[in-house]
C-alpha cells in the first residue's frame, strides 16, 4: 500500500494481482480491507492483468459486491477480467446494497464477464455482468437509494442476459419522494446475447458514447449461445403499476452518442433468432411500461441525442412482439412528448430464412395495450427499413397500433421500403444481406 495521484487527486493505493508482489490477489479482499475511505480520504484499487474467477458466495448474490464505502475507484486494463464461475444466482459484480450505500465509486478500464446461464428464460440465474443498485436481476427495489455518484467508464462488460443493469428507486408506500441516485455510464463496450443494457426505476442517468452489441454468442468466448425472451440494445423495463417519476425527485435519463447494434443470424440454432427463440422481441431501444393498472407516468426526460441504431437479422421463427429500431409497449404513458430521439439514425434490416413469416419491421413502433397513451418525438433523424421474404413482408418507418399512440416527427429523412401506415413517404433501402455483421 502507498499513495498515488490518479485523475488529479492524491489517493491511498491498494494493488491486486497474481503472485506475492501485490497487496491482494482478489479485488473483493482489497475492497473489504478499506475501513476509512471518505470524500476527503479517497482510495484507488488497481487490478493487474489476469483472469480473476470466483462464484457467488450465496444464491442471488454477486461474485464481487462493492458496497458500504465512499470515494473508491477500481481501475485496470481490459486484460484484467473479473469472471464469474459456478451456478449460483446473481451477477458477476454489483455496486450498492440496501442499508449499505456505495457513494462516489468509479469502475474504470477493466473487463467484467459472466459467460454462464442457468436456462433460456429471462431471470434464470446466473447471467448478468454488472448490476448497479441491486445484487441480482429481480424487481425487489428499494425506496431509499443505495448508491450515488457511481461512474462506469472505459469498461468491457459481458453477460448472457443483462450485461449491464441499472436499478433505481421506487416511490415508498407512504407516498413520499424516492430521491434517485446519480450514475454515469461512459465509453464502455457492452455485449450480450439478450438484453445488453437494462434500466429500471428512478435515477439520474447520464450515458455517453457506449458501444452496445447484442449478437450470437459464438462471436465471443465469454458468452453462451442460448435462445431467450428478448434481444434488445437498451431496455427500459418497468413492471410497477405507478412510477410517477415526474413528481419524485428529478429523475432524468440522458443518452448521447450511443452506438446500438443488434445483429445475428437465425440459422445458428440459438442466440439472436434460432428455433429456441421464445418471446422474440428484437429492438435497438425497447421501452416497456408494464403493470396491472394503466395510467402511471413513466420515464420523464428520456432523451436520445446523436445515437445510432443498427438492427439486422435473418430469422427462421415468427416474432411475437416485434422487430423495430425503437419499440414502445405497455399500459402506462410516456407523457408530454418527453421521450425524444433526435439527431440520430435508425437502420433496420430483416430477412426470413425459413417458412415462417417475419413480423412487420419498423424503424419506430408504438405497440401493445391501447390503455396507456404513448408519445414519442423524432427530430432531425434518418430512418431506413427493409423487410424481405415472408408472406407479408411489410416495413414501416413509423408505426402506431392504436389511436392514442402519437409520433411527432420533425425533419425526418424516411427511407423505408414498405406497404402502408408510414408517418412519411417511402424510399427503397437494400443493404447487404445480413448487414451489419461486425462484432468486436
Amino acid at each position: 500500500m502507498g499513495r498515488v495521484v490518479w485523475q488529479g487527486k492524491e489517493r491511498h493505493h491498494v494493488s491486486v494481482g497474481k503472485g506475492g508482489m501485490y497487496d491482494f490477489t482478489n479485488p473483493q479482499s482489497a475492497w473489504d480491507s478499506i475501513t476509512d475511505s471518505a470524500e476527503g480520504n479517497p482510495y484507488l484499487i488497481t487490478l493487474e492483468p489476469g483472469i480473476y474467477e470466483q462464484d457467488s458466495p450465496a444464491e442471488d448474490e454477486p461474485a464481487w459486491w462493492f458496497f458500504g464505502k465512499t470515494d473508491i475507484s477500481i481501475t485496470g486494463s481490459r486484460a484484467a477480467v473479473l469472471r464469474k464461475t459456478g451456478t449460483t444466482g446473481g451477477g458477476s459484480v454489483a455496486v450498492g446494497k440496501a442499508g449499505a450505500m456505495a457513494e462516489r465509486v468509479r469502475l474504470d478500464g477493466f473487463t467484467i464477464a459472466n459467460p454462464l446461464t442457468g436456462g433460456v428464460l429471462e431471470g434464470s440465474p446466473p447471467e448478468g455482468g454488472l448490476y448497479i443498485g441491486q445484487e441480482h436481476g429481480n424487481n425487489d427495489f428499494d425506496t431509499a437509494m443505495n448508491y450515488d455518484q457511481v461512474e462506469v467508464c472505459n469498461m468491457h462488460i459481458l453477460g448472457v442476459h443483462d450485461a449491464l443493469q441499472l436499478f433505481g428507486t421506487v416511490p415508498p408506500t407512504d407516498g413520499g419522494p424516492a430521491i434517485p441516485g446519480r450514475v454515469w455510464i461512459r465509453n464502455n463496450l457492452i455485449q450480450s446475447v439478450h438484453d445488453a443494457y437494462t434500466v429500471k426505476g428512478e435515477m439520474r442517468l447520464d450515458s455517453l458514447a457506449n458501444q452496445i452489441y447484442v449478437h450470437s454468442a459464438g462471436d465471443h468466448p465469454y458468452l453462451t449461445n442460448i435462445g431467450g425472451w428478448k434481444h434488445t440494445g437498451i431496455h427500459y423495463n418497468t413492471q410497477f403499476d405507478v412510477l410517477a417519476a415526474t413528481a419524485r425527485g428529478g429523475s432524468q435519463y440522458s443518452h448521447v452518442a450511443e452506438q446500438i447494434n443488434v445483429i445475428g443470424n437465425g440459422n445458428n440454432g440459438g442466440g439472436i433468432g434460432g428455433t429456441n427463440l421464445q418471446q422474440k422481441t428484437c429492438a435497438g431501444i425497447y421501452v416497456y411500461t408494464g403493470g396491472a393498472t394503466p395510467g402511471g407516468v413513466m420515464y420523464p426526460g428520456l432523451h436520445f441525442t446523436g445515437c445510432s441504431i443498427r438492427l439486422s437479422n435473418l430469422f427462421d421463427a415468427d416474432l411475437i412482439r416485434g422487430f423495430a429500431g425503437i419499440l414502445v409497449l405497455g399500459k402506462h404513458q410516456i407523457d408530454d412528448w418527453d421521450f425524444v430521439f433526435e439527431n440520430g439514425s435508425i437502420d433496420v434490416y430483416q430477412e426470413s430464412t425459413g417458412t415462417s413469416a417475419p413480423a412487420n419491421a419498423a424503424g419506430v413502433k408504438l405497440a401493445d395495450s391501447d390503455a396507456g397513451t404513448q408519445y414519442l418525438r423524432i427530430i432531425n433523424s434518418r430512418i431506413r427499413v427493409r423487410n424481405v421474404q415472408g408472406t407479408a413482408p411489410l416495413a414501416y418507418s413509423m408505426q402506431t397500433e392504436h389511436a392514442n399512440h402519437y409520433i411527432k416527427h420533425t425533419n425526418v429523412i424516411d427511407e423505408a421500403a414498405d406497404g402502408i401506415d408510414d408517418a412519411v413517404g417511402n424510399i427503397d433501402y437494400t443493404p447487404p444481406r445480413g448487414a451489419p455483421s461486425i462484432v468486436p
